[in-house]
């Protein structure tokens, strides 16, 4: 189930069906059925039934972030510096 808080869903299962897990990625079913034929996001298969840990989906989010271009500068004045 999803408790509404201050306009963000925050899910206090574990796990999440298909259609729950493609609300919280904001994909349609067909983009998260490839997504678990090539094995690019983790999930379980009970019977006929998939479902997806809250944990690995947030994994999988942050393993995916894009820097700004403010943080690559950083990084970028950081290597110079350092000579890196």
């Amino acid at each position: 189930m999803k408790n509404k808080t201050n306009s963000n869903y925050v899910y206090q299962k574990p796990f999440l069906s298909l259609e729950e897990t493609c609300e919280y990625l904001s994909l349609k079913k067909p983009t998260l059925y490839q997504y678990t034929s090539k094995h690019i996001l983790p999930f379980y298969k009970i019977r006929r039934k998939i479902l997806f840990k809250v944990s690995e989906l947030n994994k999988f989010i942050e393993k995916h972030r894009i820097s700004s271009n403010a943080e690559i500068e950083a990084e970028a004045i950081t290597n110079i510096i350092t000579g890196k």
